[in-house]
């Protein structure tokens, strides 16, 4: 199992995004990301339910990054397909799982899903993502963020 880098500012993993989740990211296989958390009650949309934007957003974070073959490697989806199966809960342990379907050159399929600690799933995904080449990535100003394996806890 391998940490993944975080960003400064991602809302998703940024460190230093006060609005941001937070997400840590493992990679226990080639093709396959995992986090595990708790998702504050800030981020609900009914009483207890983590908003469907966010939960879409996490999915869409954890399968593209399992569609990241080497660490420079990123990714900007072109198209997610989201399902809502049973609420997601704030404030209690779930388990967002991405995993790479399969890649030809630039374009990736993967899927995401999200299960509580007794392995019901949630909401599941399935993405299409596209390489972004380093040109793009310097016009956007990405280089300028901090990339990095953040130490446990920050």
């Amino acid at each position: 199992m391998r940490k993944l880098e975080s960003s400064d500012c991602c809302f998703i993993c940024g460190r230093e995004n006060p609005a941001g989740l937070k997400m840590e990211f493992f990679e226990l296989e080639p093709g396959v990301v995992e986090s595990k958390l708790n998702v504050p009650r800030e981020y609900g949309g009914y009483p207890g339910v983590v908003h469907g934007g966010v939960i879409s957003a996490m999915l869409d974070e954890c399968s593209g990054r399992a569609a990241q073959t080497t660490p420079d490697d990123f990714m900007f989806t072109s198209e997610i397909k989201v399902r809502f199966r049973k609420n997601v809960p704030t404030e209690k342990p779930i388990i967002v799982t991405g995993k790479l379907e399969r890649r030809r050159n630039r374009v990736a399929f993967a899927h995401g899903e999200i299960h509580d600690e007794a392995g019901d799933l949630l909401a599941e995904s399935d993405g299409v993502f596209v390489q972004i080449s380093e040109e793009k990535l310097k016009e956007m100003g990405h280089l300028n963020h901090e990339w990095k394996v953040y130490p446990d806890g920050h």
